[in-house]
Formats: C-alpha cells, structure tokens, sequence
C-alpha cells in the first residue's frame, strides 16, 4: 500500500505484479535520485498496453490503473504535472475509448434501486449514541452515501482535517484533492422531526463516528473511515480503502433488501436518480456528484424518469 493513498491499494498491487513479472523496478529507478519523468512515463505504458491486452480490456479498467499509477509517482516525487497528462498516455487512453468505449454497469432501462431503503433500515435501528462501533462505521458510511453519491474512493478520501461546520449549520468538507462541497444537516427547522433527526442525519451520524475514533488506537492518516477490527498486535484500527467501504456500503444494502446483483458503487446511480426524481436542481447532482459532464451523468448513472438538458435548471421528460 502506498502511505496516504488506500484507496489505491489493489491496483497498485497489479502494476507491482507486473514489474515483477517484466523485472522493472517498481518506481522505474533503483534510486530516489535516479526517477525519470520520461522513464516513468514509458514504463506506465507498457504497463497500460498490458492491462489492455490481458486483462478486461475496458477503457474504464485502463484508466482506472492510470490513475493509480500517476496518483503515486506524483505524490512520491512531487511531480509539477501528473504523468497521465503526457501524449502518449493520453493517446493510448483515447485509442482505447474509441475500439472499446465504456458501457454502463447496469442496463440503461434497468430502473436504478431505492435508497430510501437505507433510510427506513436505520429508522428502525438505535440513534447513534447507542450503535456499537462498527455499526456507527456502517452507517456513516452509507448515509453519506445516499446523501452525497460519491465514487466509492472519494469515500476513502474524504478528508477529517477539511471538515468543518460553517455559518448556516451545514457541513463542509473535501475530498482529497478536490473543492470543498456543502451537506446541509437535518434539523428541526427544516421541519425535521427530532427522532428523524438524531437517526438518519448523515453529517450527524459522521460526526459521531468521528468522535469516537479520535484516538490513538485509530491510525486514519486524516481519512474518515478506520477498519472495523484492529489489524495489527498493537490493536490499531487503520485506514481503509474503496474497496472494503464499498463492500461496506453492500452490507447495509443487502440488510435494507436491496436485489443482491447490485453493488456497492451502484449507490451513486441510485442516489442521483432519486434527487433528480425529486426535483433537485440538476447542476447540484453534478456538482455533487463530480460528473465531468451530462452527458456522463445521463448516459451511465441517470436512470431517474427524465434526462436532463444541458444549460437548464429544470427537467425535461425523456
């Protein structure tokens, strides 16, 4: 695992097995002092042109190795400019986009499940106070989930530091490396009941959750999330990645009865469809969401029963 970036742990772990396999070292130089840019920039298409003729060949799974592989050599040796920037990496990605372009996960007809499942599940649970530890930790994560619709490695890089509450009551907070957003908090005077309050408040249950792993036995590296369980002999519960949180996320799905071929991440199809369904101002679902464009929001993650027109503030039937 690479310090300070989790969320990037499994594909890491692909390209260390392919340097393995190839006999490359791993950051392209046997020394610190030895890294080259441009060598690190061939070595990372080499690796990419690999993942594209032996593994699922899918433009998402390149880009994805992509961005493991150019988040670490950018972090590790403070790089100006992120090697995926380069032409020739930029060139391998858009040649595969156009021979296999990106499909969506689920079937464009396929109505996207309720988040309002979660909701009604943690209703009938106990207010967060009384939650065992890793029961807060789920449902932290999943109200999040449903209230913000983020990848599940903006999960893993939500940032403790960043989060703050500001003038209005509202939470503010950053994924890392990214522009701060604003979650309003559930109160009474937004005609909340208290109950209602104190159990599904996503910023509340997060704040909660916080709290109780403020201490020593919690190695977060400033992200939110820690193992549910210690994982080492000194009983320290350290940070976890995308992966574990999205399969986090899944488990609170499937006690809501969520239909079990979805996973984790389709939480963000479904939580966006819902708020467009019910009215939000489509560029806050962008914003939220961190969609590049609407063309990306509609053609893989809308499955609300309208589309959305560029420009516009209000929805237009499909």
């Amino acid at each position: 695992m690479i310090h300070g970036l989790p969320q990037e742990d499994s594909l890491w772990r692909c390209y260390k097995r392919w340097c393995s396999t190839v006999d490359k070292p791993i950051w392209t130089a046997a020394t610190f002092e030895g890294f080259s840019l441009p060598s690190a920039i061939h070595q990372m298409a080499e690796f990419l042109a690999y993942r594209r003729d032996s593994g699922p060949g899918s433009w998402g799974d390149v880009a994805n190795h992509r961005s493991a592989m150019s988040t670490a050599f950018t972090v590790v040796f403070s790089l100006p400019q992120s090697p995926s920037e380069d032409p020739l990496i930029s060139r391998l990605l858009r040649g595969i986009k156009k021979i296999n372009p990106p499909q969506p996960r689920y079937p464009v007809d396929e109505p996207a499940w309720d988040p309002g499942l979660i909701i009604e599940y943690w209703l009938g649970r106990p207010d967060n106070a009384a939650l065992p530890l890793p029961e807060l930790a789920l449902k932290s994560v999943s109200l999040w989930a449903v209230a913000t619709f983020p990848r599940p490695s903006d999960l893993a890089r939500l940032v403790r530091s960043k989060l703050r509450r500001d003038a209005a009551g509202a939470l503010r907070f950053v994924y890392f490396g990214t522009k701060e957003l604003r979650l309003p908090v559930f109160s009474v005077q937004l005609s909340v009941p208290l109950q209602v309050q104190q159990k599904v408040c996503a910023v509340l249950a997060v704040e909660a959750y916080l709290s109780r792993t403020s201490g020593p036995a919690f190695d977060h590296k400033d992200r939110v999330w820690c193992s549910l369980k210690p994982r080492d002999r000194r009983g320290i519960h350290h940070a976890v990645g995308s992966e574990t949180l999205s399969h986090w996320v899944r488990t609170v799905m499937q006690r809501s009865g969520v239909p079990a071929h979805f996973t984790g991440g389709s939480i963000r199809m479904a939580a966006a469809s819902r708020a467009i369904d019910q009215g939000w101002d489509p560029r806050l679902v962008l914003q939220m969401g961190r969609w590049k464009s609407w063309h990306v929001l509609n053609a893989f993650y809308n499955r609300a029963g309208c589309r959305v027109i560029p420009g516009q503030t209000h929805r237009a039937s499909s």
